[in-house]
């Protein structure tokens, strides 16, 4: 009986090794955003600095709430922002 559980214990630590071994975790590749830092200085007339990253931090942040959302919202949400 005890080498039954001793070797049920055995199993379940080799289970959670080759778990934790195992290159079971993907992770989705960084996606571009669909207004970049480059459009959002064209369009506002800016050079690259903290008002470029905020922006961009803004839209991210809508992206993050709102995945599926379209280049029109987004812009929308940037301008409101400005």
């Amino acid at each position: 009986m005890a080498d039954s559980k001793r070797q049920e214990r055995k199993d379940i630590v080799q289970s959670i090794i080759n778990f934790v071994n195992a290159d079971n975790c993907t992770l989705e590749p960084v996606k571009k955003l669909p207004v970049n830092g480059n459009m959002i200085m064209d369009k506002f007339n800016i050079k690259p600095g903290k008002e470029v990253g905020r922006l961009l931090a803004i839209e991210k942040e809508f992206l993050f709430e709102f995945p599926e959302a379209s280049i029109e919202e987004i812009w929308e949400v940037i301008n409101n922002n400005k």
